[in-house]
């Protein structure tokens, strides 16, 4: 399995560096034996910006189609927000992710004819993968939904999250979001802001932030 961390920069700059990567992927996929690439979020830097929606959009549409199954995510650049384009996770609204990554775009409905399930409010995914002698179930969980309030009883991505978990108790689980802890550039803190709910599924086997302290 293999990540892909925050991309804005390439998108915004340089969106010829995410050529060169997808390339190296659809050359190397044999000899790396991927069996999964999972994305980060932070797909663009500016959330209003149609050239880098525009840009991400070509480049993730090539990378679904290299032969290693590609889950996508947001992260705090892609919802809506205010100034210099940076985005606002808490008011769970992403209108350009989800027109060019949502379950109902291009990219959306060819995920879900490759096997992927969305959450109610599209920002949320997983899928299964066969990694030797396991399937893994790979989930990524809107940082929204995370960081805004991780209360199943009044969010309907948490609640999905938990159904999804319950209905897969014997598949070793990934969970992946951009923000799973608690971090700032000023106030750093490594306790976590998202919680595995108390079911009767098998624990997780891995929780992968995209954020660490001191990163935006």
């Amino acid at each position: 399995m293999a990540f892909l961390p925050d991309t804005q920069n390439a998108i915004r700059w340089v969106p010829t560096v995410m050529d060169r990567a997808i390339d190296q992927f659809d050359s190397e996929d044999s000899s790396l034996n991927l069996t999964n690439i999972v994305s980060l979020g932070d797909v663009v830097d500016n959330w209003d910006s149609d050239a880098q929606w525009q840009a991400s959009s070509k480049a993730f549409g090539r990378m679904q189609k290299v032969g290693v199954p590609f889950l996508e995510q947001p992260g705090n650049h892609d919802y809506n927000g205010g100034r210099h384009g940076y985005g606002v996770p808490s008011l769970r609204k992403a209108d350009n992710y989800l027109k060019h990554f949502g379950p109902d775009s291009d990219f959306g409905k060819y995920q879900k004819e490759h096997g992927f399930a969305y959450s109610p409010d599209g920002l949320s995914s997983y899928h299964l993968v066969d990694n030797g002698s396991y399937k893994y179930l790979v989930m990524n969980i809107d940082m929204g939904a995370v960081v805004s309030n991780s209360s199943s009883a009044s969010n309907d991505d948490m609640r999905w999250f938990e159904q999804v978990l319950k209905d897969h108790p014997n598949n070793p689980t990934v969970v992946v979001s951009h923000d799973i802890f608690k971090c700032s550039d000023s106030r750093p803190n490594e306790s976590p802001s998202m919680t595995i709910p108390d079911t009767t599924v098998k624990p997780v086997t891995m929780k992968v932030p995209a954020r660490k302290s001191g990163t935006s």
